[in-house]
């Protein structure tokens, strides 16, 4: 058996090979990662003008509301809208290895996403509003209009994305029939972008659809680029992906790779700007697992100076934080606090944090590896607890309720999760 970050909190037992998922729930027992994080430990107190200690009071100080148990599947992880008001979660059966990778031949999947809408302050605070049929499988990518979806499609192809209204359950279907597309995510300004694989072929391909409908693309010979990424900058946008071995191996390292549209002489190319490894092996599982904790697209993809984003990185054990350097020649990569599984770029006072989780607890960190002032050595941040829990925080667009945590319970019954709003407002007050 492996620790990965689908047993860390979706709590599935997973066999080296990613062949199968077993139902039973595993529960963390004290390891290696209480250890080594060093967070939940008790710590001197920081200078007061210490800046993780200071996002770490703020989030701490604010209003908490629970909406109680969100069920789930016990892989894929609930998305909450940017606007806080609807969750979407994915029950029923866990799928199989080969469904969730979106392998040749993989069968549909036999459980349904559920939404509901969030009514904090109400007796029953979630409220089921639709079903989506069997067989539709919940992405990872949101926007205030609507959530990725992967689809079952009617012809050759094996599955298609598509995007479902939050308010009515409608699905719009994004991709055609002509080939297998997957690992669909949202841009900022009406962007898509997804894996596509032609029917009969191994390889997927990434595609890059901006606002007008023109469409800019990368793949590489004998390699498969999958679960990108997309982040504004000043400079432009900015696509992540992760490069897997044709065939898999666990020889080559998984590297996470960045693209810029190309203009000019190449127009609908995508341009690399570099690359770092994430994993010893390169394969659909490595990959997966370095984006299962995310939800891409909403307040995500706001404008980044630097291009940064989040991802897991095995070569670390930790969640790490990668960005375009300044030149936008090359990806350079910043682990958290070893044992990290998940984290979510935040701000507190105008500078750039992390609020991230182990599996002991949550805690909020000064973004790692910023030059200090006058150009000097980089800053290291020790990180500031926030509460001794574990779980998955998701930041929304919503001043009321800018943050949703989706928290474990070691000792819950089944595959459920605590939803909790934070809010934008200290304890006891409402303005």
């Amino acid at each position: 058996m492996v620790r990965t970050i689908a047993s860390a909190l979706t709590l599935t037992a997973i066999a080296a090979t990613g062949a199968s998922c077993a139902s039973r729930p595993l529960v963390p027992e004290p390891g290696e990662v209480y250890a080594r994080s060093g967070v939940s430990r008790a710590r001197p107190v920081l200078p007061p003008d210490a800046h993780s200690e200071a996002g770490a009071a703020w989030l701490r100080s604010r209003r908490l509301v629970s909406l109680g148990d969100v069920e789930y599947d016990g892989l894929a992880l609930p998305l909450i809208s940017p606007d806080a008001r609807f969750i979407a979660t994915q029950v029923g059966p866990t799928p199989s290895w080969e469904t969730v990778l979106a392998e040749p031949g993989a069968v549909a999947s036999a459980g349904k996403i559920r939404v509901l809408r969030a009514l904090p302050g109400e007796a029953a605070p979630l409220r089921l509003e639709y079903e989506l049929p069997r067989g539709v499988l919940l992405g990872r990518s949101v926007s205030r209009n609507g959530f990725v979806v992967e689809v079952p499609a009617t012809g050759a192809s094996r599955r298609g994305i598509g995007v479902v209204e939050w308010e009515t359950g409608r699905v719009e279907r994004l991709t055609g029939e002509e080939a297998d597309c997957a690992f669909g995510t949202l841009g900022p300004r009406g962007e898509v972008a997804y894996c596509r694989r032609e029917v009969g072929g191994s390889a997927w391909s990434v595609v890059l659809r901006d606002a007008d409908g023109a469409e800019h693309i990368a793949a590489m010979p004998g390699q498969s680029l999958v679960f990108p990424q997309i982040v504004d900058t000043p400079r432009g946008l900015v696509i992540y992906a992760l490069v897997v071995a044709g065939e898999g191996s666990r020889s080559e390292p998984l590297k996470l790779i960045a693209f810029a549209a190309q203009s000019g002489e190449e127009p609908g190319r995508l341009m690399s700007l570099g690359s770092t490894a994430l994993a010893p092996a390169s394969t659909m599982f490595d990959a997966y697992q370095s984006v299962a904790a995310l939800q891409t697209g909403g307040a995500g993809s706001a404008a980044s100076t630097d291009a940064s984003v989040v991802v897991f990185s095995a070569l670390h054990d930790a969640a790490a934080i990668a960005r375009v350097d300044e030149k936008g020649e090359s990806v350079k990569i910043r682990p958290l606090v070893p044992g990290t599984f998940s984290a979510t770029l935040s701000s507190f006072g105008g500078r750039e944090g992390v609020v991230a989780c182990t599996l002991a607890d949550t805690f909020y960190l000064d973004v790692p590896g910023r030059r200090a002032a006058g150009g000097g050595r980089e800053t290291t941040y020790r990180p500031a607890l926030v509460w001794p829990r574990m779980g998955v925080i998701r930041r929304t667009g919503d001043a009321e309720w800018p943050y949703c945590a989706f928290f474990m319970e070691t000792g819950g019954v089944g595959n459920r999760l605590e939803g909790v709003l934070v809010g934008g407002f200290e304890a006891g007050k409402v303005d």
